[in-house]
């Protein structure tokens, strides 16, 4: 902003979520995703799947899978390159319509994931009920895990629960190698956080 400066996301999402604005916010970055790929393709660089938030204010649209697939198919992306992540209390919107739209976006080659797990009133229920490919266990567990080892029971059991349900495991904001190494014997799939790598933009990820 021009007299604010950089203004963090966990100040202007919230209030995009609440006036709506937030629907054109995530088409636009959805499409700059689609673009960046595209331009990677044509390089002749490898492509890899990027992760894409979308808000629960997003799946007011019943059709928010033909909008999506018709963005993805424009550019000529495999849509097995987007995953779109969703988070825990978006899936307490309408359950039953984001159901819909969550087996309409597999149909159609997305893959989901389920972000953030663990920060708000985790129902292992959503596991069940709602057929993501991937969860990505919040940063707030590892803290917690670190320190008790009641809770690093609890992310052993939600691992292997996803496990038995065939979803993958991601566990977010590992920053160093004490709990790189605690954390690697839960035997998640995949681990994430800045020991390994911090948010860039594209122009230094492609260098």
């Amino acid at each position: 902003h021009p007299e604010l400066g950089f203004i963090n996301p966990g100040v202007f999402i919230p209030i995009f979520e609440q006036n709506g604005f937030i629907k054109k916010l995530d088409l636009y970055v959805f499409t700059k995703v689609c673009q960046t790929l595209k331009r990677w393709k044509d390089e002749g660089k490898q492509t890899i799947p990027i992760s894409v938030n979308l808000s629960r204010r997003d799946f007011e649209n019943e059709n928010l899978y033909k909008k999506l697939s018709q963005i993805v198919d424009s550019y000529g992306i495999e849509h097995e390159l987007i995953h779109l992540e969703l988070t825990e209390s978006a899936l307490s919107d309408n359950p039953e319509q984001i159901k819909s739209t969550i087996k309409k976006f597999h149909e159609n080659g997305f893959t989901i994931e389920l972000d953030d797990f663990g920060t708000g009133y985790s129902n292992l229920a959503y596991l069940q009920n709602f057929n993501v490919d991937i969860i990505k266990i919040d940063r707030s567990f590892v803290n917690k895990a670190m320190e008790d080892d009641n809770i690093y029971k609890v992310i052993s059991h939600i691992i292997d629960m996803a496990h038995n349900l065939n979803i993958n495991v991601c566990i977010e904001g590992i920053e160093n190698t004490d709990e790189q190494d605690k954390i690697r014997k839960l035997l998640p799939d995949t681990m994430q956080g800045y020991l390994y790598g911090k948010p860039v933009s594209a122009q230094e990820f492609t260098e």
